[in-house]
């Protein structure tokens, strides 16, 4: 009986370098781990997104429902824009966690948004949240 070749190492190597050219941030798209359940369930903590980042010439695509990155005090925020109104002729960004009340959302002009949520990874951002929480102890 022959037995199978089950040689995973190409493709472990290949979803590193992957994660890592994701990471480095250097290109149109990143990835970001979820520290919270802010956005559940659409968002779940230890997910990853990829984030396509928001530039001067796909800024104006940036609509209701769409989920959205900002930085916050040193931190990538993903939220849920709920509205965008005209105040004195700058276009705000009100965006809201899934899972927060009515009450909790936040203005944000559309220069503050960074990326686009364009789609998860579930778990993949696990090992990044417990650093992090680790490191923040």
């Amino acid at each position: 009986m022959k037995k199978k070749n089950n040689n995973l190492t190409p493709y472990i190597f290949l979803l590193v370098f992957i994660i890592i050219f994701l990471v480095s941030g250097m290109f149109k798209f990143s990835m970001s781990a979820i520290a919270s359940n802010s956005m559940y369930p659409e968002l779940k903590r230890g997910d990853a997104v990829i984030i396509e980042e928001v530039t001067d010439k796909n800024r104006d695509t940036l609509k209701k429902d769409m989920i959205v990155a900002y930085e916050e005090d040193g931190s990538i925020i993903t939220h849920r824009i709920v509205s965008i109104e005209m105040v004195d002729g700058v276009e705000y960004v009100i965006t809201k966690g899934d899972n927060y009340d009515i009450k909790k959302k936040t203005k944000k002009t559309k220069d503050d948004i960074i990326g686009i949520v364009r789609f998860k990874i579930p778990f993949l951002g696990y090992p990044s949240v417990e650093i992090s929480e680790t490191r923040n102890k």
